[in-house]
């Protein structure tokens, strides 16, 4: 079964790409978007999560949530880095002969992959935290970050759907063991001037 599902995986990645090298149009947009765009967009979409939740009714469970959602990236990211180090899966490049490799040869373990870790954990504390538009959102700009670390030929598809997976268990972990501790801590906090991080400027 495991010897399938590896043939399957390796398959799709072939796939795609094989796809790639007929699509060169796309090229520059892929290796920007599969390196600093994608992420930069999920930043951006935690970013205005948090200061929206500022503004309205429950500023400090929304604060609390934004924080958390952060948190649940760093813990997923080194829980990541554990497993590729227990996993010690190579990249495709130098698994396969002959592929079409848009970025530069990487040395770091292929599973999971970092940029879909990073994803899934933002997706999921977002959707935790009941920000449902802002956590659609990042679904899309993070299933796309997925595919095109395919595309580019850094990871196998594996290793993208491995790093959502550790990314979403991760946000769930942290927000079940840490969301009653960092509530209380911030709704002490909002008695001192830091407060503004925390429910905004408005006291009311």
């Amino acid at each position: 079964m495991l010897e399938i599902l590896l043939d399957v995986n390796k398959q799709i990645f072939l796939d795609v790409n094989s796809w790639t090298r007929h699509t060169v149009v796309l090229h520059g947009f892929a290796k920007l978007y599969a390196v600093y765009g994608g992420i930069a967009i999920l930043i951006i979409i935690l970013v205005l999560a948090y200061i929206t939740g500022l503004f309205g009714h429950n500023r400090l469970n929304n604060s609390t949530n934004a924080f958390l959602t952060g948190a649940a990236v760093l813990f997923a990211l080194g829980v990541g880095q554990i497993v590729s180090h227990i996993v010690k899966e190579p990249r495709p490049w130098q698994s396969l002969h002959g592929i079409e490799l848009l970025l530069g040869s990487q040395h770091d373990y292929s599973f999971p992959s970092d940029h879909a870790t990073f994803a899934g954990a933002i997706i999921t504390g977002l959707l935790i935290g009941k920000r449902y538009w802002f956590g659609l959102a990042a679904l899309i700009f993070g299933l796309a970050l997925a595919f095109f670390r395919i595309y580019v030929g850094a990871h196998y598809p594996g290793d993208v759907l491995g790093g959502l997976a550790l990314g979403a268990l991760s946000g769930v972990f942290v927000f079940w063991a840490a969301r009653r501790p960092i509530y209380l801590l911030f709704k002490q906090l909002c008695k001192t001037p830091l407060k503004v991080f925390f429910i905004g400027l408005n006291d009311k």
